[in-house]
């Protein structure tokens, strides 16, 4: 079937029996790009969530997957071989022992995700699979002096080639909250977009730009130069670039 051109399979697992697939070209047929599956089902466990955010922080990416069999698979049998993905027994709206449905659990998940992450964007695989590639095709460069952090990527470049018009790229970037006010401010100039949601003992925060270079504060190096530990460490560091 030649029109196939995406495979979804299982991010986890295992490689041989089709699954443990990246966000890449398939290794068993470079023709197919692989856009697998992390989390499923309409009732959320903590395992899911785990992998949900797991996936999401590190790759921007979140694929979900749901079984319209699920309202059917209400009891667990000995010669089933998953277990039971609605061990509650709920019906798509509500039931006999409860006054909600898998639509209200699974509309409670989405809420939730946005909330954490407000500049999601929901597509199908057919959509999002052409976005994903140019990404994996990025990179970026990073440079650090006087304390700034610059980072330089290339998606603008790569989009600019087929001769398409620039779209924004989306970040992550954690931010201990006694310096969310320095880095909203050096943030504010160079992005479409920018948000903040609670995280750790901080925010994370979550911005869109056109640009290709990003101008942030080192925080880290911050930290380094206020502590007078540390500065000796510095001194040796910056001696030692100097003599390659």
């Amino acid at each position: 079937m030649p029109q196939i051109k995406y495979l979804s399979s299982l991010y986890t697992g295992t490689q041989e029996e089709g699954s443990g697939r990246e966000f890449s070209r398939d290794p068993y047929n470079t023709r197919l790009f692989d856009y697998p599956r992390i989390s499923s089902g309409f009732v959320a466990d903590d395992n899911s969530m785990f992998r949900q955010h797991s996936l999401y922080l590190l790759t921007g990416i979140w694929t979900h997957f749901v079984h319209p069999d699920d309202v059917f698979q209400v009891e667990q049998r000995e010669e089933d071989l998953f277990s039971s993905r609605n061990k509650l027994g709920l019906g798509w709206q509500k039931s006999r022992e409860y006054d909600y449905g898998l639509y209200d659990v699974f509309e409670q998940r989405l809420q939730e995700t946005v909330r954490n992450y407000p500049f999601i964007r929901f597509k199908t695989a057919r959509d999002a699979v052409p976005i994903v590639e140019d990404w994996t095709k990025t990179q970026a460069f990073r440079t650090d002096h006087a304390g700034q952090r610059q980072i330089v990527y290339n998606l603008n470049a790569i989009q600019q080639q087929r001769g398409e018009e620039s779209l924004p790229g989306y970040w992550f970037m954690y931010v201990p909250e006694a310096d969310r006010d320095q880095v909203e401010q050096s943030l504010a100039d160079q992005t479409q977009e920018l948000a903040f949601t609670r995280f750790w003992n901080g925010y994370l925060a979550q911005f869109s730009t056109r640009q290709d270079t990003l101008n942030i504060p080192n925080l880290y190096r911050q930290r380094l130069e206020g502590d007078p530990d540390s500065q000796k460490w510095l001194q040796m560091r910056s001696v030692r670039i100097t003599t390659f």
